[in-house]
C-alpha cells in the first residue's frame, strides 16, 4: 500500500514544514541500513544492477583510494588500470559520478547496458542543448 513506500526528501527543496502527532513503527523485516546501503545515492526507483568502471592508469590512484558504494570490489589490471564493480541502484546518480572532473574521459562504462544507455542518452540530450548534435 501507499503508507508502506519509504519516501526520501531534499532538504534544501522543502519549502514548509507541519509537526504532526502521526507515528509509525518500522516493519520487523525491514533494515534502514541494508535499504540505505543498496542505492548509489538517495534514488531507489530503478533495479539493482552490478556497474562495472574501468579508470585508465593515469587516475587509478585517485579512484583506488575512494570508496564509491559499500558494495563495490576492484582489481588493478597489468596495464595499471583499474577495474571498479559496484552493486547498486541509482544509475543517474552514479553518472554523475561517472562524469566528475577527476576522471571525465578517463573512465570507461563497461557494464551494465542500462548504463551504457543512460550514458549515451545523458551525452546526447546535453550535446543538442548546446548545439553541439
Amino acid at each position: 500500500s501507499e503508507d508502506e513506500i519509504v519516501r526520501t526528501y531534499r532538504i534544501d527543496l522543502i519549502s514548509s514544514v507541519t509537526i504532526s502527532d502521526e507515528m509509525f513503527d518500522e516493519p520487523e523485516d525491514w533494515s534502514f541500513a541494508d535499504w540505505v546501503g543498496a542505492s548509489f545515492g538517495i534514488f531507489h526507483g530503478d533495479a539493482t544492477v552490478t556497474a562495472i568502471l574501468e579508470f585508465d592508469a593515469s587516475v587509478a590512484p585517485r579512484a583506488e583510494s575512494l570508496v564509491f558504494h559499500p558494495s563495490q570490489w576492484q582489481k588493478r589490471q597489468d596495464d595499471g588500470s583499474l577495474l571498479v564493480h559496484l552493486r547498486c541502484c541509482g544509475l543517474r546518480e552514479l553518472l554523475h559520478e561517472i562524469l566528475h572532473p577527476d576522471w571525465l574521459g578517463r573512465v570507461r562504462v563497461l557494464g551494465p547496458p542500462e548504463l551504457v544507455k543512460e550514458l549515451d542518452e545523458f551525452l546526447k540530450v546535453t550535446q543538442e542543448k548546446n548545439g553541439l548534435f
